[in-house]
């Protein structure tokens, strides 16, 4: 709480919400000064032609804004673009709980029966969900058995968690009725009803199904739920859905806009690409290198502001006059 707070003072400036449009207009400025402070920067490179400069302090500033530029552009043009997502396009619902289950007179199996068959197996969750309506007019109830893996017991490493490294092996839907195991459902089944009944679109609607294991630019951290699935809608409607079959929970949902400026802001300005090819924690050193290496570059450019003012100064002093 301490961090998120310490967050949203410096960084989102919330505390500026309360006096209208002025934190959109201030973060805005700031944003689009530095978008053209590295677009001008870099056409005058290109530009100009090279040319010798005998300073050192501005041959180094002039090395490290070759190397920051770059960086320097995504943060703030993609910074500048969720600004302005959030402020001025109103967001969908994310998260939405399933139907209320309906359990009166209701024949059910006793539980102990039931398990006496996975007895040998180790059993990450039982969770009771509610599949399709028969033809009742009643919502067909499940217990959603989930087997864990089989080394599910050893501690798990932050990055094998954020990767999606997967802690159930299967999962078996009985009837609550018969005891009964059934093929006929299974988690992309359930998904499908899910969406569906979330959603209220027709099936002939959906395009896609597919299991989400790990975060990325459609999905991201903040959801915390792994695995889920997604399910995409098709143009017309342009949206998409992410499911937890084991509570029936709508995770998150996003629509085409909304996965435009995710895109922008995981790869400019989180750099989420690089996590493949380095982790987490080595993309998180090179950000971190990378804004003191920008911090650098700011204190350079004014400790040289500040020299070429003094020399400027000391040149308009007139010479004392002669006797």
């Amino acid at each position: 709480r301490q961090m998120q707070a310490i967050f949203q003072v410096l960084h989102t400036w919330n505390w500026l919400n309360e006096f209208d449009n002025s934190r959109v207009l201030l973060i805005g400025l700031f944003m689009l000064a530095l978008t053209a402070m590295c677009v001008t920067g870099m056409g005058l490179v290109i530009v100009l032609k090279s040319r010798r400069i005998p300073k050192a302090s501005r041959r180094w500033h002039r090395a490290l804004a070759y190397v920051l530029w770059l960086p320097l552009l995504g943060w703030s043009a993609s910074g500048f673009y969720h600004l302005l997502k959030a402020a001025y396009v109103e967001p969908v619902t994310g998260l939405g709980l399933s139907e209320e289950m309906r359990l009166d007179n209701r024949q059910w199996m006793d539980m102990a029966d039931i398990l006496n068959e996975y007895e040998n197996q180790s059993i990450n969750s039982l969770a009771l969900i509610a599949g399709e309506p028969g033809a009742d007019d009643k919502h067909t109830l499940f217990y959603r058995l989930s087997l864990s893996q089989p080394d599910n017991n050893r501690a798990h490493s932050a990055n094998e968690r954020f990767s999606g490294r997967a802690s159930e092996q299967s999962a078996v839907y009985i009837n609550v009725a018969s005891g009964q195991a059934t093929g006929a459902i299974g988690d992309e089944i359930q998904a499908r009803y899910l969406a569906l009944q979330h959603t209220g679109y027709e099936s002939s609607s959906i395009v896609n199904i597919a299991k989400v294991t790990h975060f990325g630019p459609d999905y991201d951290f903040r959801n915390k739920r792994l695995p889920v699935w997604r399910v995409d809608f098709n143009e017309e409607i342009g949206l998409r859905i992410f499911v937890d079959p084991t509570t029936g929970v709508l995770v998150d949902q996003n629509r085409r806009v909304d996965r435009a400026e995710s895109w922008s802001f995981s790869i400019l300005h989180k750099w989420n690409h690089l996590n493949p090819l380095m982790g987490r924690f080595n993309r998180d050193l090179l950000m971190v290198g990378t804004i003191i290496f920008c911090s650098l570059m700011t204190v350079f450019g004014i400790v040289m502001l500040v020299k070429n003012k003094r020399r400027k100064k000391a040149r308009t002093v007139p010479a004392p006059a002669m006797g």
